[in-house]
């Protein structure tokens, strides 16, 4: 269980992503692990005496068991661990609003995709935008129309850009607008960080 506060404090700003602060707590000491962690089950008996650790076995391991020495018996021995269970399936992978919120998550603090500069920014963030887009998310509906009305901002301000990659950014920005994306595999793109001009010029020229 997860429980999220929200905790507003002088100084913040409207726009700004807020600080996210994640605190351990503790289980209780009664706690159902498995109830939680579907590991497979391992049983491990030890200290058990060995009259009762063969009568517990297989035939097989009491037949290479030890022999008992005459005149007593010890005290205690090991026993053969045993696991149970089958193993896990693989995880699922991420669903596309799982994706789509990771993304939203990396943006910069004015509304753009992180990037070692301008150019792949921009990039970036028109990989971005196209990726919400395709999941039916525009400036005015559903659950990242923030993020997506912050991303539009970004581009519609970013400066330095070629003629040739400000088309492409325009392109987008018409996208945007009609909340219809060109055909892609704008969250392959987006998640793989979106700086790459030449796919993005090849899908919205096409």
């Amino acid at each position: 269980m997860s429980l999220v506060a929200v905790v507003q404090r002088a100084g913040d700003r409207p726009g700004q992503l807020p600080e996210t602060r994640v605190i351990p707590v503790g289980m209780p000491q009664d706690t159902r692990f498995g109830a939680y962690f579907h590991a497979p089950v391992t049983m491990v008996a030890a200290c058990v005496p060995p009259t009762a650790a063969y009568a517990l076995s297989p035939p097989a391991v009491a037949a290479s068991a030890p022999p008992m020495p005459a005149g007593g018996r010890k005290s205690f021995s090991p026993v053969r661990r045993v696991t149970a269970g089958t193993a896990q399936p693989p995880a699922p992978p991420p669903s596309a609003e799982d994706s789509l919120l990771a993304i939203a998550s990396a943006m910069d603090s004015d509304g753009g995709m992180p990037g070692r500069s301008v150019e792949a920014r921009a990039a970036a963030s028109v990989a971005a935008l196209l990726a919400f887009l395709a999941n039916g998310h525009t400036p005015a509906s559903g659950a990242f129309r923030s993020h997506v009305a912050r991303l539009v901002r970004f581009l519609e301000a970013v400066a330095g850009l070629d003629a040739g990659k400000r088309r492409l950014v325009d392109l987008t920005l018409a996208a945007a607008r009609s909340g219809h994306p060109p055909a892609g595999d704008w969250l392959r793109l987006a998640q793989s960080g979106g700086d790459d001009w030449g796919a993005l010029a090849k899908a919205l020229a096409g």
